[in-house]
């Protein structure tokens, strides 16, 4: 080892919303040291990885603009307590996961889960760890009636010392400005489309990605039902309807409003129509995570690759929900509020 020993760190950007971002980092020898010569990538080689998850209370503690990442997955807590015991194994017949314990703090209170397991990278061991644990917590949510959740996972590869992190970070800031700069009159936006703009938040404010998906569907759907609705009432009034603007996922992220740091959910969509982009993510996500139906694609959040599809896809649903509900606030004679 080098002759001094640093706690690894890294800095934490914040994202343009909050969601869930990986950090890794390399450990740095002194050169000529043996552990200087082992070859390190940032994806990780096949063999052993440690797993730690840290555990917390749905609504406590989940998203963070900065943290020390070594505390971070030691301060984990729960409303779980195990009486008797400081180490409970998890069994399992998945021949990858060498060990998998639940941690409990002096007072049987659960705070971690810990795994060794062989994987082929980074990416395949957070699978692995994910797809192995989950189900055994969402068995002590439902056995116990309580809330559960993870905020944070180090992953280290046990050669090479490289650690890999995964947390939810805080969104970035926002300077919000309106016309005129003085109080805030929403007076003039119908009561319809305030009803939105509150499912609008909900989505932004939800914390569990299926939920957040299935928010910004409804935004969308709702504005499609009330566009109906003012259609049908101005063709009544024979008043001649305005043609919307077309609706569709820009060509090309630069110089568009898509988020930079977002632009890779995007690239399977560029230059689609909504419609089309929606009946692509109807039933492989909005059906899949609003039913249960035997025989049909059903997302599962204990399984990795559910939530990482569910991940990619909402700022995509969401630009459709805010670019949707803010043409129907011009269509309507509002105005267009925020920046």
């Amino acid at each position: 080892m080098s002759d001094e020993v640093v706690k690894p760190s890294a800095p934490l950007k914040s994202p343009s919303t909050s969601r869930r971002i990986w950090i890794s980092v390399e450990p740095v020898f002194k050169e000529g040291t043996p552990e200087s010569l082992i070859e390190r990538s940032e994806n990780g080689f096949p063999g052993s990885y440690g797993v730690k998850y840290a555990l917390t209370i749905p609504g406590k503690e989940f998203y963070f603009g900065s943290a020390d990442l070594s505390e971070l997955v030691n301060s984990g807590e729960s409303l779980v307590i195990l009486t008797a015991t400081r180490n409970v194994k998890l069994w399992d017949i998945n021949p990858q996961v060498k060990e998998a314990h639940l941690k409990t703090d002096d007072k049987g209170k659960v705070t971690h889960a810990v795994l060794t397991i062989n994987a082929d990278n980074f990416d395949d061991a957070e699978r692995k760890a994910h797809n192995f644990l989950m189900p055994f917590l969402s068995w002590l949510s439902y056995h116990g009636d309580v809330a559960v959740d993870v905020k944070a996972c180090e992953i280290c590869e046990n050669n090479t010392e490289t650690r890999h992190w995964t947390l939810n970070a805080l969104g970035d800031t926002r300077h919000i400005t309106w016309t005129p700069p003085s109080d805030l009159n929403i007076t003039s936006i119908n009561s319809k489309l305030r009803k939105l703009q509150a499912a609008y938040r909900e989505g932004m404010n939800a914390v569990n990605p299926f939920y957040k998906f299935l928010c910004f569907w409804k935004v969308v759907e709702g504005c499609h039902a009330y566009r109906k609705q003012r259609e049908r009432r101005l063709k009544r009034s024979s008043i001649v309807i305005s043609p919307l603007p077309a609706e569709r996922v820009p060509s090309v992220v630069a110089g568009s409003d898509i988020y930079l740091d977002e632009a890779e959910f995007f690239l399977a969509y560029l230059g689609e129509e909504f419609s089309e982009v929606r009946k692509t993510m109807k039933d492989i996500l909005r059906n899949a995570i609003g039913h249960l139906t035997p025989g049909r694609v059903v997302l599962d959040p204990d399984d990795y690759d559910d939530v990482g599809r569910c991940e990619k896809a909402i700022p995509v649903i969401k630009y459709i929900a805010r670019t949707t509900l803010a043409n129907e606030i011009v269509a309507d004679n509002g105005p267009v509020l925020g920046s």
